[in-house]
């Protein structure tokens, strides 16, 4: 697994939405590369400060709605 492979599945990976094998790759490549690694980093460092800012600041009646359309569709 190259670079351009880890980069391509990226955002399935922080969604854990990968099975075991393909996450598994994902995660060594990870634990070799800096280069990949920072970037994980820091898209899972914005996505968790995101879900904080973004949790408090939207109104009841939305994420009720969402919840509601979430578990429609699982």
């Amino acid at each position: 697994m190259d670079c351009q492979d880890v980069l391509d599945s990226l955002y399935e990976y922080l969604d854990d939405e990968l099975k075991d094998l393909r996450s598994k790759e994902i995660r060594e490549h990870l634990d070799l590369c800096r280069a990949c690694f920072g970037l994980f980093k820091f898209e899972r460092l914005l996505r968790e400060k995101m879900r904080q800012k973004t949790y408090h600041m939207c109104p009841e009646n939305l994420k009720k709605r969402i919840q509601d359309v979430i578990e429609e569709y699982q």
